[in-house]
């Protein structure tokens, strides 16, 4: 089993070429990621993804967290095609004006 993590201490990078947010969960270089489409001004949220032994700890809520405070600084919206985006943007209403009309 691996050790927990504190989701509210991820290092997320923004790699723009692969067109992803990443964090790397350990010494082992697992990661949690969320993927993206960059479309005209909007960011269409394709994939959130975290190893099984690092589920349910709050890493792909940060992750999206992060990804959606990104949106926002850089006047994005974004388009929820990942149904755990989904799930969190309506758990977490604040983040509804990010979505495309």
């Amino acid at each position: 089993m691996s050790a927990p993590i504190d989701a509210s201490a991820l290092q997320i990078e923004h790699d723009e070429a692969n067109q992803r947010f990443v964090a790397v969960l350990d010494d082992e270089g697992r990661e949690a990621v969320v993927t993206y489409r960059r479309l005209d001004g909007q960011l269409g949220l394709t994939h959130t993804g975290v190893p099984p032994q690092y589920r349910r700890q709050g890493i792909a809520g940060a992750m999206v967290k992060h990804v959606l405070e990104h949106a926002r600084n850089e006047n994005m919206t974004v388009v929820p095609y990942c149904s755990y985006v989904v799930h969190y943007i309506n758990e977490h209403p604040e983040y509804k004006s990010l979505l495309n009309k």
